[in-house]
């Protein structure tokens, strides 16, 4: 199956902010500096942006997700990149994936 890198941002409490109400299971980071990834999450059914699906983005609309969740009192963000698996459906500030798991930090500077 194609791997994706993608960009998620997550509130406290490792939360989507605005889509769902999924936990994300954080990477760890090994002795060596390397980082393990978190749990895949999924979902089921047809997937559609902004219905129904693991909603990401590239590092293009990180700025406008990083707003909107100023705008709508969410707190400080943490970005994280991510792989993705399987159907996505695409939408004009990112798209909605069947299964994501997160894999290290965003440092700001890695397109994806």
């Amino acid at each position: 199956m194609k791997t994706t890198l993608a960009l998620k941002a997550l509130s406290s409490g490792n939360r989507s902010p605005t889509h769902g109400d999924v936990v994300w299971d954080l990477p760890t980071q090994r002795a060596n500096g390397s980082w393990e990834p978190g749990a895949w999450q999924s979902v089921k059914g047809p997937i559609e942006y902004r219905a129904n699906g693991l909603h990401v983005c590239g590092s293009l609309q990180i700025r406008y997700w990083r707003g909107l969740c100023k705008r709508l009192g969410k707190g400080r963000m943490r970005t994280w990149i991510v792989e993705c698996e399987g159907q996505t459906s695409i939408g004009p500030n990112g798209f909605a994936a069947r299964r994501v798991r997160l894999v290290r930090p965003w440092d700001g500077r890695e397109e994806v």
